[in-house]
């Protein structure tokens, strides 16, 4: 079975990180779709330089105010 996680995030890499971390420690396989609602921190760059084990991870930018 693979998951699938929609997650909204703006400036908030230690939690993303948090999240991420807990859901790598399921050893299942997923992946994780990023809805970036325009934040101003370096989420995107962080995970880029910082890739999660076994995680496809798809960016979504957004300035909608979601």
């Amino acid at each position: 079975m693979k998951l699938s996680l929609v997650i909204p995030v703006f400036n908030d890499v230690a939690g993303l990180a948090r999240l991420l971390a807990q859901v790598a420690a399921l050893n299942i396989a997923y992946e994780v779709i990023v809805v970036d609602d325009g934040s101003d921190n370096p989420c995107r760059a962080h995970f880029a330089g910082n890739p999660v084990a076994g995680a496809r991870m798809v960016w979504l930018r957004t300035e909608a105010g979601l």
